[in-house]
């Protein structure tokens, strides 16, 4: 695992990365953006559904597109995967995750904290098949490793 000092106070990511392994090409490196929304209720998680149909939970967001910040990336993605607005924050942490399904691929987040203005729904559409109010210090069976440590290291709040 490689957890690294940031400007945002918290970097975690699952695994080493594929330059550290002897010979392993270097990964892609996709950037992207992810929302810490916590309530009283906890940190919003969404259930997200693989090509191979295994699903898995993390926080809401995805991938930066065009020249997008990670502010805009956030607004449109929660539109697209939970149907409903919100109002991004400061950035809080950074956080890697090697993709499983997209071998040779790490995407690097930018983690904002957030707010909802309306209320999620999830899109099948778009390959969320759930959302729920997740309590950090008891995350469903599921949530990926780099998020469920990113958790543990910001010390968010949950209910209660």
């Amino acid at each position: 695992m490689v957890e690294d000092a940031s400007p945002f106070g918290a970097v975690a990511s699952g695994d080493s990365p594929a330059e550290d392994r002897p010979g392993s090409r270097r990964p892609d490196l996709r950037a992207g953006a992810k929302a810490l929304i916590a309530t009283g209720d906890g940190v919003l998680l969404v259930k997200e559904r693989r090509d191979d149909g295994s699903t898995f939970w993390t926080l809401p967001g995805g991938g930066l597109e065009g020249d997008e910040s990670p502010a805009e990336c956030l607004r449109r993605e929660l539109g697209e995967e939970l149907q409903c607005r919100c109002v991004p924050g400061k950035p809080v942490a950074a956080c890697a995750y090697r993709h499983t399904s997209r071998p040779g691929t790490v995407s690097v987040y930018t983690v904002v904290a957030g707010e909802l203005v309306t209320e999620p729904t999830p899109n099948p559409r778009e390959g969320v098949v759930d959302c729920a109010w997740g309590d950090p210090g008891d995350l469903p069976p599921g949530t990926l490793r780099p998020f469920r440590r990113l958790l543990d290291r910001l010390d968010v709040d949950g209910p209660g």
